[in-house]
């Protein structure tokens, strides 16, 4: 699949959306917005984002937007490896034990099912439980 959309419900009642999409003629685009009563901010916006305003004032594209999820996320990926060595000497704790990593395999498990099945699939259905 190459794009796809999910709409979440949170335990509050929260409506959350996800849109994503594989391929992006512009560039390599991984970011996300989140939007609520008190305001509205960006996580992973920046001068390469492939992004363009329709708006006549609004920012041009970039002149140089991420070729691919490398150089996107080198940053990242060092300091991915020098946490694990870090961990594997002894010298930090593991800062993720891995409950976040069961978390969002749930949710994607739950989003499968959901396509599957054209229909809503909650936590219960899927484990059984609520996630810890």
């Amino acid at each position: 699949m190459s794009s796809a959309a999910a709409l979440l419900t949170l335990d509050d009642g929260t409506l959350v959306t996800a849109t994503a999409t594989r391929c992006n003629g512009a560039g390599y685009d991984v970011r996300m917005e989140l939007a609520g009563e008190r305001g509205q901010i960006g996580v992973g916006l920046a001068d390469r984002t492939p992004l363009t305003s329709v708006e006549p004032q609004g920012p041009p594209a970039p002149e140089k937007p991420w070729p691919g999820f490398l150089e996107r996320f080198a940053p990242a990926y060092e300091a991915e490896l020098d946490a694990f060595v870090r961990l594997v000497r002894g010298a930090a704790p593991n800062p993720c034990d891995g409950r976040e990593a069961l978390a969002a395999l749930r949710i994607a498990e739950a989003c499968e099912r959901s396509r599957r099945r054209g229909g809503r699939c909650g936590w219960g259905r899927l484990t059984g439980a609520p996630v810890p």
